[in-house]
């Protein structure tokens, strides 16, 4: 990017995603501004082509810089865009997704001006083809902006009040842009090796965020589709959930003062824990004996989630007993 102050930078790891990428990048391309956006394209190892059509790219646009390397998963990716990155923010984006050039422009204007750690957005669900698919039970990757986009909150309040008014708050990556600076010092890098590293990456920096502001729209398009991580290896899933979810508990415990947040935020983290459980079937795939249940039990803020506790203690025991 040579002496171009750069507001934003978009790093984009790449595996396997040459069906999509195109999508991706011509999304971005259409933005207003995108020419002085440093864009970090990291091609994990890719087996497809899709290194072929991120140099391609490359060699179309100056503000493209693509770096091939091992495969190491996309934790790695990200760590070593961002360690790469010279833009006064970050923005992760999946390469099998889209945004929408109109708001990215925005969010590229403000990235020059925007003094906050946290620059937060919404984002709707797409399918295999592009078409969005509106509310389809997937409330779990959006946020629900409803702040005046000039006002600041701290990260905890921001996940407070998402908690509170919302039932929930989304612990999804790409649903911001972060600033470097911010990052950096607070040495928030990607956990190496796991999936579902956005559920441990997201909290952790939202709570040490001084100064959040949530952008009323929509940017982000995230892709549903057969091919996605997420229905890749349960085993891989579980055994990552089983060490992200501890250290989030053991971190309010440390970190948070012992008051109401800290109740609040344990009592969602175990909601969403337990969402995982089940949705991956640990009991039934012999990982029952490594949950905390009595973390679980004690932290359940509703009667559902401790009914839920029992039936996994329950399952636990019959396959135990087997």
């Amino acid at each position: 990017m040579g002496s171009l102050s750069v507001g934003l930078s978009i790093v984009i790891p790449l595996y396997n995603a040459m069906k999509y990428l195109s999508m991706c990048m011509d999304s971005i391309l259409a933005t207003e501004g995108i020419e002085d956006t440093q864009i970090i394209i990291v091609n994990d190892g890719s087996t497809d082509d899709s290194g072929m059509i991120a140099d391609d790219y490359a060699n179309r646009c100056s503000n493209i810089t693509v770096y091939h390397k091992q495969n190491e998963g996309a934790s790695e990716a990200r760590n070593y865009g961002l360690n790469r990155a010279v833009g006064k923010y970050v923005f992760f984006c999946d390469a099998d997704d889209k945004v929408v050039p109109e708001v990215l422009s925005e969010i590229i204007v403000r990235s020059s001006t925007e003094t906050a750690d946290v620059i937060l957005w919404d984002a709707d669900i797409i399918d295999s083809n592009g078409l969005r698919l509106g509310d389809k039970g997937k409330d779990y990757f959006i946020h629900k902006c409803k702040y005046d986009s000039n006002c600041q909150l701290s990260g905890k309040k921001f996940i407070e009040q998402q908690i509170v008014h919302q039932g929930d708050f989304a612990t999804v990556i790409w649903l911001g842009a972060y600033r470097r600076e911010f990052l950096t010092e607070n040495s928030l890098f990607f956990m190496k090796g796991v999936v579902h590293e956005d559920d441990l990456w997201v909290p952790l920096t939202l709570l040490r965020a001084n100064s959040v502001i949530a952008v009323n729209k929509t940017l982000y398009l995230y892709r549903i589709h057969s091919g996605s991580v997420s229905d890749s290896d349960v085993d891989k899933h579980i055994s990552s959930l089983l060490i992200i979810y501890p250290i989030l508990f053991e971190y309010c415990d440390k970190k948070l003062p012992d008051d109401g947040f800290r109740c609040l935020l344990k009592g969602n983290l175990t909601r969403k824990y337990l969402h995982w459980i089940f949705e991956y079937d640990f009991c039934g795939r012999g990982y029952g004996d490594k949950i905390d249940i009595y973390l679980l039990w004690k932290n359940s803020r509703r009667i559902r989630d401790r009914l839920r506790v029992l039936v996994v203690l329950l399952n636990t025991m019959r396959r135990q007993a087997r």
